[in-house]
């Protein structure tokens, strides 16, 4: 497939394009996109125990209305369940996973979704978000840049609290960026996050942009915005984060990659390493026209 076609869509599916040594190239329809996991792939937390699973709306829609609700009903309770934007993200364009978190009992206690690849910063919400800060225009060209080796934007993370679960999440919930980043293949994520949870993004690889905070979703919040770096976020974690990344990631790991033929439509099972004898790294996400028709302004 030449180069100026890698972008199309096909019967509602997105062109991964596989790179061969000595510049060949193939491309395959994909139903599950990923770099590393399947979807439906889980993870314990050790601490916690609490169940992380991982999900494409289109294959899992019954656990995105789950998403959905406890999103929903976690912003209303904070006052702001219109930055939601619910119906918009009703079909989850634009969204290639979403993580949901599961206590003892198979109870929803939080989850996350992630938007991309983006191709550019307009792409993105966290442009209106910040659109107030004088470092705009840094977060916006970093955006750019980073977009050529894939960009990934974190949005809508909710949680039913440390009095419900008997645990705080939030660094969990801040590896699943870095699990993100390694599922899909991407070098680059980015969010809008408040700023008291700072310290949280200083022990989990987060990497914060500019000096100034902003008014967002209203004068209650400050808001600023962190990047991840696949594997610099590693390094940046803290060792009891590092052990953590590892023992997550091996629970995720050592799935096949499921395709779809756009001909016959049918699925089969490959394995990247073996069809290209390069390994899982020289495969990449190719954005899909009309991934992202719009961006959602959730925090």
């Amino acid at each position: 497939m030449a180069l100026a076609r890698q972008g199309r869509r096909y019967n509602g599916n997105y062109t991964v394009v596989v790179r061969y040594a000595y510049g060949r190239e193939a491309s395959y329809v994909a139903q599950s996109i990923h770099r590393r996991y399947r979807y439906g792939a889980s993870f314990v937390d050790q601490r916690s125990g609490i169940r992380f699973e991982g999900h494409h709306p289109a294959q899992r829609p019954d656990l995105w209305r789950l998403y959905l609700d406890g999103a929903e009903g976690k912003y209303t309770s904070y006052g702001f369940a219109e930055t939601l934007h619910r119906q918009e993200l009703e079909l989850g364009n634009g969204v290639s996973l979403f993580f949901l978190a599961f206590d003892s009992h198979d109870q929803c206690v939080g989850g996350l979704r992630v938007h991309g690849p983006l191709e550019n910063r307009f792409q993105s919400a966290i442009i209106g978000e910040m659109a107030a800060s004088p470092d705009i225009e840094e977060i916006g060209a970093m955006i750019d840049q980073e977009s050529r080796l894939g960009a990934i934007e974190i949005k809508g993370a909710w949680s039913k609290g440390e009095a419900e679960t008997g645990f705080r999440l939030l660094e969990v919930f801040s590896r699943c960026v870095v699990h993100a980043l390694n599922w899909l293949g991407a070098e680059f994520a980015v969010m809008a996050v408040a700023d008291r949870l700072l310290p949280v993004g200083a022990v989990t690889g987060a990497i914060r942009i500019g000096e100034t905070s902003v008014a967002f979703p209203d004068d209650r919040y400050r808001t600023v915005a962190v990047t991840y770096r696949r594997t610099l976020s590693y390094e940046l974690s803290s060792p009891e984060n590092q052990q953590a990344l590892r023992l997550e990631g091996e629970a995720l790991d050592g799935q096949d990659v499921r395709f779809a033929e756009p001909e016959l439509r049918r699925c089969l099972t490959l394995s990247l390493a073996h069809e290209t004898g390069l390994g899982r790294g020289l495969h990449r996400l190719v954005p899909g026209e009309g991934l992202l028709g719009y961006s959602s302004r959730l925090i």
